[in-house]
Parts: C-alpha cells; structure tokens; sequence
C-alpha cells in the first residue's frame, strides 16, 4: 500500500496477520509508534515503513522477525538507540534507518549480522566509535554510516570485509584513519572528518584530508599578542629612560633643585 496517502497511527491489532509474509506502506502519512505486536508475525520476510511520519523507537520485539530479509525504515523521525536485538535477525540482508534522530552507539553485535549485504545507518545521531564490524560480515557489500556524529578512528578490520565494495563515512567526527592496502579499489568516501596528519595516500583516494591542529586557541592567540605588544612598549620606554639620563650625566646636566626638594 505505498504511496497511498494512508494517515494516522497504525493499529497494534496488525500484529493478529499472523501468517503477514510481506508488509510495505511507504510513502504515506503514518505516524506515531511502531506496533510490537508486529513481532507475531513471524512469517513476516519483508518490512517497508519508509518515508512517513513514525516517531517512536525501533521495539525490541522486532528482533523476532527470525526470517526477516529486508528492514527499511527510512526517512522517519525514529527516536532512541539502536536495539541489540536485531542481531538475531539471522536472514537480514537489507537494512536502511538512514534519515531518522537515532542516537547513542552502534551495537557490537551488529557484526554477527552475517548476511547483511546493505546497511544504511546514515544522516542519524550516532555516536561514539565504530565497532570491529569485520569479523562476519563476509557478504556485506554497502556500508554507509555518513552524516552523523562518530569519533575516535575507522577500525582496520574494515578490510577484513571480502565483499566490500562501498563504504561511506563521510561527515562525521573521525579523527583517526589507520595504514588502509586496498581502499584504492573500492568506492569510499571519508570526506567530512577532522582527520589528524599524517596521512596515507590511500586515505586521500578516500577524499580524506587532514587537519593539523593549531597550538593555540584564537582567543588566547589574541591575548598574547597585545601581552607581547605592551611588554615591548614598556622596554622601549625604559630604554628611552635610563639613556637619556645617561647623556645628562655624561654633559654634566644637573637639575636645578625645586621648592618640592625642601
């Protein structure tokens, strides 16, 4: 039912479909919660809920969707973490949250989910690191985690990834890229992050640049120029001081005692 202007919430009696293989309502006006009653549609192969209004968190109840291939949820206004107990879809090979005010870390866990093909985590909330997510993933093709707020630094088991053909970081605030061998062949993008320098030419083939950090904040930069200014006055004018009180002495030049002096 894409596409159809449906509106308001959805039902948590849609969870009675028990034998629901396929499910798709995107492109609608569909807002408020996620039902869990979903999860006792365990049948259920296919889920699409992209481009609408939902604004609840993903229920942990959907990590029962044990043969579940696709997730999309996309182009929402999803709030919350990431629940670990998506790692327990076993059949995922399709998973798209990208465009919604998830926050907090990507789960470790999600580095079990050994038939992913396609994740899109992007334009989210995220923080934290990126977890050793090359361990099982062996049939993943697509990573893109761009346009959110990591840090710390893009782990090198990302190169353990055999299929691996697309990864895209970019806009985030990583700061910290290791000796990379094979990113030359794949589509990558780490543009966007406060990478420290050096760098590797494999990481500029990325569109990574670095960025060496200044010494000293521009305010504080400020202060110690005008200190330095005034120090140098008052040298000079010291100087200026003490030699001409020594051409006076040298000309024999004494002052004339004043009223004040009794």
């Amino acid at each position: 039912m894409d596409n159809n202007g449906l509106n308001g919430q959805m039902k948590f009696s849609i969870g009675n479909l028990r034998d629901l293989q396929r499910i798709s309502l995107a492109r609608n006006d569909i807002l408020g919660r996620l039902p869990p009653t979903l999860s006792r549609c365990t049948q259920l192969h296919y889920l699409n809920f992209s481009d609408n209004l939902i604004d609840s968190v993903i229920p942990v109840e959907f990590g029962a969707f044990h043969r579940l291939v696709t997730l999309d949820l996309s182009k929402n206004l999803i709030s919350g973490e990431l629940p670990e107990e998506l790692v327990d879809l076993e059949d995922l090979t399709y998973l798209n949250l990208a465009e919604n005010n998830l926050v907090g870390a990507i789960p470790e866990e999600y580095a079990h989910l050994s038939s992913l093909v396609y994740m899109n985590i992007s334009h989210n909330k995220l923080q934290h690191w990126i977890p050793e997510l090359g361990s099982n993933l062996t049939n993943l093709v697509t990573l893109d985690l761009s346009n959110n707020e990591l840090d710390g630094m893009i782990p090198e088991s990302l190169q353990s990834i055999p299929n691996l053909e697309n990864i895209i970081l970019s806009n985030n605030e990583i700061k910290v890229i290791e000796e990379f061998h094979h990113f030359d062949e794949l589509h990558c993008d780490f543009s966007g992050n406060p990478f420290a320098c050096p760098m590797s030419e494999l990481a500029h083939h990325c569109g990574a640049v670095c960025t060496r950090p200044t010494k000293q904040i521009p305010g504080i930069a400020v202060v110690s120029v005008f200190a330095m200014v005034g120090a140098l006055i008052a040298a000079i004018v010291f100087v200026v001081i003490v030699e001409r009180e020594r051409i006076r002495e040298e000309s024999g030049i004494v002052d004339e005692p004043s009223e004040d002096d009794f």
